[in-house]
């Protein structure tokens, strides 16, 4: 989805199990959650995950919510949250050497 100068996502992601949790509780994650981010010009977001060399293999999963903001004025205030998408589902596990991401709920607002 290519999008105009005036769309941005809003990210809210949290930890879905206990070794996610872990992660978050350590500092060790980084999040854009409450940030607003345009889009890069091919319409896609990237997402990094990172781990130590010989460190002990987990298994990461990340529940994520997004909502696409529309501006319309010259204020910061002047916007219109477009949709929402509820509910992706990302994982990392290293045991299986695989990253998979499970598409949610997609709502017009």
């Amino acid at each position: 989805m290519k999008q105009p100068n005036d769309m941005f996502v809003v990210e809210d992601a949290q930890p879905a199990n206990d070794d996610a949790k872990q992660i978050v509780a350590s500092g060790g994650q980084i999040t854009t959650n409450q940030e607003e981010r345009g889009q890069a010009n091919n319409g896609a977001f990237y997402d990094l995950q990172l781990r130590v060399p010989g460190s002990q293999p987990k298994d990461v999963q990340t529940t994520q919510d997004l909502t696409v903001r529309q501006y319309f004025g010259p204020q910061t205030t002047d916007y219109k949250e477009i949709f929402k998408v509820s509910g992706n589902k990302i994982r990392l596990d290293d045991r299986k050497r695989s990253i998979t991401f499970t598409p949610g709920i997609v709502r017009k607002l």
